[in-house]
């Protein structure tokens, strides 16, 4: 099992983050998969509320770095965050 810290575009303090919202490993994260971690973390830290974050996240599920992930994911990732900020403006989250 790959700790969650030895992931692609996993830092330190994104790391500690994930651990703390239950996500140690590379597996788990795989599992549940980027949208749904990010929307942990964002939880108990709403100002990662940001698309870098949320590329990252996706590219570690996908073994990839963040700059290579597909212009068509990209896009729904777009979407996925243009939704996931507008409840939390509407205070949703």
């Amino acid at each position: 099992m790959i700790d969650i810290e030895n992931a692609k575009n996993i830092g330190p303090i994104t790391a500690a983050e994930l651990k703390n919202v239950g996500v140690k490993s590379l597996q788990k994260l795989k599992e549940i998969g980027a949208e749904e971690a990010f929307q942990l973390v964002i939880d108990q830290y709403p100002e990662r509320l940001n698309f870098n974050f949320l590329l990252a996240l996706s590219g570690a599920c996908n073994d990839l770095d963040w700059r290579e992930i597909p212009a068509k994911e990209k896009e729904s990732l777009k979407i996925f965050i243009k939704k996931i900020k507008i409840q939390f403006e509407k205070g949703l989250l």
